[in-house]
């Protein structure tokens, strides 16, 4: 068997137990319609449960992707709570981050010092990483000394590209964006692979 078929594996195991959780919760709009003659608009129905389906496995995916980086059970859910509160809390903390294009460039160095541990730990090679770390150096230096303009706001600019609550939230709301649904899929892709 495949790493990738196990990953696979466990991630439609815990897909199917979330969809079962999520048809269950059904009864309750149907039952609203038909029991007690309720009102409930058809698309904000859908795109709610569309989205909170959505929003259930694209967690599944990074929770999954998270427990991969450690052998300890405790920190692996500890850190996933921690990136879900950060996720919950990323529309509110993107208003109070300065626009200013060394702050940016700031939090763009710490982003990448985390995406070379994560790399590091994945292929456990330092050569590999210091190519791809140096890299990263070239790219971001080189970036901030020809386009420094670039930079200014560059942290709200991908807080709210990243926005996983406020694509949900759309959805809730009925207003259906196809959009939104290929960033999930990308998402929960990218955290399987």
């Amino acid at each position: 068997i495949k790493t990738s078929g196990i990953v696979l594996g466990k991630f439609f195991a815990a897909a199917i137990i979330y969809c079962i959780v999520v048809l269950i919760s059904m009864l309750q709009p149907l039952v609203t319609v038909f029991v007690f003659d309720g009102e409930m608009s058809i698309g904000m129905t859908i795109g709610s449960y569309l989205g909170f389906l959505m929003l259930g496995l694209a967690f599944i995916a990074i929770g999954m992707f998270i427990s991969a980086l450690t052998e300890n059970q405790l920190i692996a859910a500890v850190v996933t709570i921690a990136v879900f509160a950060l996720l919950n809390l990323a529309e509110g903390i993107q208003g109070t981050f300065p626009t200013s294009r060394y702050f940016s460039l700031a939090m763009i160095i710490g982003l990448a010092a985390i995406l070379l541990v994560i790399i590091y730990r994945a292929i456990k090679d330092v050569k590999a990483t210091c190519i791809v770390g140096g890299g990263l150096v070239l790219l971001i230096g080189g970036t901030f000394l020809i386009w420094p303009a670039a930079y200014e706001g560059l942290m709200i600019t991908i807080f709210d590209s990243l926005s996983i609550f406020g694509r949900y939230a759309d959805m809730f709301y009925g207003m259906f964006d196809f959009g939104h649904i290929i960033f999930f899929i990308s998402l929960i892709v990218f955290f399987l692979y």
